[in-house]
This record gives C-alpha cells, structure tokens and sequence, in this order.
C-alpha cells in the first residue's frame, strides 16, 4: 500500500503540533510526514524575553528549543519554500530540490515587521529568534557593565504589546537585582516603554492594563502612550502622537543606548509569492475545515492563514496549537475517506502575560487574574505547547527544568 506523503511547511509549533497528533494516530506504514523550514529548532518564542534579558542562564535556550532532526518518526528537511506546483504536487525549494505530496500543510508562521520605518532594521533590535535574544543579552551586559562605571543608560521599548511589554519587565528585574546587590544605583538605568495605545497590553480589560501600568511604574519603567515610531537614528528615535490611530504632529526625539522593537508581525515573503487567495493583509484564506480556499488538500493554520468571512484567530501559538487539532483530525479523514469536519473557533482565549518573575496578568475563561501565583500559571500554560509538539517524557523533563530555572532566585547571568 502506498504511503500518504504530508508536508508541511513550517517548523514552529503550529506545524510540530500537526506532525505530533498524526503520529499518535498510530497511522502506522500508511504516512510519510515530512517538515520543510530554514531553520533546524522549532523555538518556543514566549521565553525568549526572559534569555534576552540575562535573568537565566543560556543554557535554558535549550529547553526552548526542539531540534527538529532528531523528532521521531519525522522527516525534516532544511530548506526554504521557494513556491508550491499545485497541479504536479510538489514543492519547490530555494535548493532546486522538488518534494512531491498528496497532504499539503501550510503552517510558515510570521516575521517581525518593520513597517518599512527608517533605521529600524540597522539601529534596533527585535525579538523573534534565538539570535535576537543572544544579540539583545549582549547588549544589555554592556549597558549594564556601563553603568556600573557610573555611566547614564537608557533603554528604549517601542511596542506595548505582550512582547515588548514581557521584555522591559523581565529587563526591569533584572536592573533591580542589581540595584540590590549594589552593582549600579537605580538612577544609572532608565527604562523607557512606548506604545500606540493610552495603556499597554491592550488586549486586555481595563481593570488589568491599569494593574499593568502600576506594576510598570513599581519596577522603574516609564510608559509612554499614544505614540508610534517614526524614524531612527544612531543613538535616537523619532516618535509622533497618535490620534484615533493616525499620526499626528511634529515628532519628538527620544534619546538611547539600546532599542528593542516589538512593532508587530507580518506574513513572510514566500506567503505573498504563493497562488492562494489572500486577505487584505496578505493572510492565505482558509475555509471552515481550514483548508485553503479552492484546495482539497492543502491544509493552513497559525499566523500566516485567515478565516474566510470571519474574525480571525489571533497571531499566537496557542491559536496555531489549537488549530492544529482540527488539521490533523481532517488530514486523517481524507486517508480514511471520511467527511471533514468544520473548524470550531474559540469564542474567548485565555491570555497570561508575565510581568517579571514574581507577577503575571491575564484572562482565564474570561475573567481577569493577576499576581504571583499566576505568574506560576503561566509556566503550566507553557507546559501544553511541550505536550503537544514533543514526546510526554521530553516535555516533562523541559518544563521541570524550565520551571525550576524561572521559579528559583535568579542571579545576573551577563
């Protein structure tokens, strides 16, 4: 009996997750499942923040990372998509190499986006891959050894959502565990948080965005609001006010020593070369069984796909895990030559936010949380994403280590 080829497209835990839930099907001999993506580590972005900031060791970036090579029972291949040949069924690779498939995942995910502004790529830094995190770490050892030596520092956030926001709490507990250890005096560092919206974290309800800003205030972090990038230079920024989400005004100048950029998210490039039908922000539509518009057996989910006709899910990973669950069950269906079933979205998503070691906020089944022991919440909400893209015992053992790393009195690791 000739095997199903699935391929998917994409690495990240959308894509693993897919990969994952087949092989528990116990498919057996009957499909081949390979994953295509230029990079070999399948990495949990939300700890990202937290290596970047040099409150853990590097050594934790392996708990974040899942070498794709080595996940049994699948294939990988280290490639670039170039396009997809959806009458030959087969995808075309940067290397010239063709895979052939009757089962098409696209799960490509997103990049950071720039927005086009000027200076953004030459003078900060973003926070989407490993690299970024240890480039990021780099820097703020050097602001911090500067301060040390008496040195006026300044760091600049631009983008008050969840990643930037995370960034500059987890950098401010940083800063105080030096203060506390007599390292630098707190007037050494500044730290500086600017954001489209009144308040950060505008995603969530008022009562928590407010707790939001006092926690900021509480560990030394300025907030700025209704303001968005205009341009950078080497050494500053150019912001403008913001009104009903239109700049407006002259733009003010905002001086610093190290920059970080959470502006958003953008579909990458091969998404916009792919012969799909897109929306208005270049998301491929899916329908409701999450197939792509037109294709019986091309599958979408995560961050680069849409909802035809309807809201969309948010750009997250626990959307992509979620839909993961409805593309594996249709996938099975399709081997076994059953009906398909339609995707059911979720009417609310619980979202935890951590705002240094010892706090977090967020919504769970809709209603607001906040504090210490949400903080430890957060590490169990980690733990399904492991459960799901890896085998039980290795996501046991990652968050254990993960969770003893985060939990236990942290030093400054520079």
């Amino acid at each position: 009996m000739a095997q199903t080829r699935v391929v998917i497209l994409g690495g990240g835990f959308g894509g693993l997750s897919v990969a994952q839930r087949l092989l528990r099907k116990q498919l057996g001999e009957t499909i081949a499942i390979t994953i295509v993506d230029q990079h070999q580590e399948s990495v949990y972005t939300p700890w990202l923040h937290e290596l970047a900031a040099g409150m853990v060791h590097v050594t934790a970036l392996h708990d974040a990372e899942i070498d794709l090579v080595a996940v049994r029972g699948i294939r990988y291949r280290r490639a670039t998509v170039q396009n997809i040949d959806r009458v030959a069924r087969h995808v075309l690779c940067d290397d010239g190499v063709t895979i052939p498939f009757d089962i098409l995942v696209c799960a490509l995910g997103s990049v950071a986006n720039d927005f086009g502004i000027t200076g953004v790529r030459a003078f900060t830094n973003d926070l989407k891959r490993p690299s970024d995190a240890l480039g990021i770490r780099q820097q703020l050892a050097g602001l911090l050894k500067r301060a040390a030596q008496g040195k006026r520092q300044r760091l600049l956030v631009i983008g008050g959502g969840a990643n930037g926001t995370e960034f500059v709490a987890e950098v401010a507990s940083m800063v105080n565990l030096a203060v506390r250890r007599g390292v630098i005096t707190r007037d050494r560092v500044m730290l500086s948080l600017v954001g489209r919206d009144t308040e950060p974290l505008s995603m969530l309800p008022p009562l928590l965005r407010r707790r939001t800003v006092r926690r900021l205030l509480a560990l030394g972090v300025r907030y700025e609001g209704r303001l968005t990038l205009a341009a950078v230079r080497d050494g500053s920024a150019l912001l403008q006010s913001v009104e009903n989400g239109i700049p407006v005004g002259t733009s003010k100048s905002e001086a610093f020593d190290c920059c970080v950029t959470a502006l958003g998210v953008k579909v990458p490039d091969v998404v916009s070369a792919l012969p799909f039908k897109k929306n208005e922000r270049g998301r491929i539509l899916v329908d409701e069984t999450l197939r792509i518009l037109g294709e019986p057996a091309i599958f979408g989910l995560g961050d680069c796909v849409a909802l035809d006709g309807k809201i969309s899910d948010p750009q997250t990973a626990q959307a992509a895990v979620y839909q993961s669950r409805w593309v594996a069950r249709n996938i099975t269906a399709i081997i076994a030559r059953r009906p398909l079933v339609a995707y059911r979205p979720r009417r609310s998503w619980s979202m935890v936010f951590t705002l240094g070691k010892d706090y977090a906020v967020g919504t769970l089944f809709g209603l607001p949380i906040w504090g210490y022991t949400v903080a430890i919440l957060r590490r169990v909400i980690d733990a399904q994403y492991f459960f799901l893209a890896t085998s039980w015992t290795d996501a046991i053992r990652r968050v254990v280590r993960g969770f003893f790393t985060y939990a236990k009195d942290r030093t400054i690791k520079t």
